[in-house]
């Protein structure tokens, strides 16, 4: 999950979200900030568990807003909410005041292929490492953010529906959503509100 979704869903500001397509794979890795803090949630749907793991190691600062936000979420989405509980992995706290965010990259890849964070090292060299291949690895992978519509960040605005209706800014030439851009005469030119 993108942490501009994962930072609204887990901070309560969910309610964008009824167009959101509900993810289907079973462990969601929900990297979130927090007032220029980055930790992460690893949501583990078939035990009913959230992970949490905040790289300064202060897990029981965020355990109850995290699951009640959850909580709230899957009750609006009409989900059961019972049995969920919260748990954090052990691992090496953050030694500096600026790699949280590569911390929750590592913790999310050593999560992905062992199910713990304890071998993620947080020395000087190891974040400046970690740094440098999250920097080859961003290259080498890089998207076009002209597919995500400009509005609302998202590839589809309608979970529901096959097609999706796009308008292409004159100007800027990014693209938005119809019912984002409120786009209703195909005849006529659209400009964002940027370039308008």
């Amino acid at each position: 999950m993108d942490a501009v979704v994962g930072t609204s869903l887990f901070s309560g500001r969910f309610r964008s979200f009824s167009k959101m397509k509900f993810p289907v794979e079973e462990c969601w890795l929900c990297p979130l900030n927090f007032s220029a803090h980055w930790i992460l949630v690893i949501v583990d749907i078939p035990t009913l568990t959230l992970v949490l793991i905040d790289p300064m190691g202060n897990e029981d600062y965020y355990d109850r807003k995290v699951l009640r936000n959850w909580r709230n979420f899957l009750k609006m989405m009409g989900r059961s909410t019972e049995s969920w509980q919260v748990r954090t992995l052990q691992h090496h706290k953050q030694q500096d005041s600026s790699s949280c965010g590569v911390l929750v990259l590592k913790f999310a890849e050593r999560f992905i292929l062992t199910g713990n964070a304890e071998e993620v090292l947080t020395t000087a060299e190891a974040m400046k490492q970690c740094r440098g291949q999250i920097a080859c690895t961003l290259l080498k992978n890089r998207g076009n953010a002209e597919d995500y519509c400009l509005v609302c960040s998202m590839l589809e605005s309608d979970a529901e529906r096959s097609m999706i209706e796009m308008v292409q800014c004159g100007t800027c030439l990014r693209w938005a959503h119809f019912e984002c851009a409120k786009y209703c005469d195909p005849h006529s030119d659209y400009k964002c509100s940027k370039c308008s």
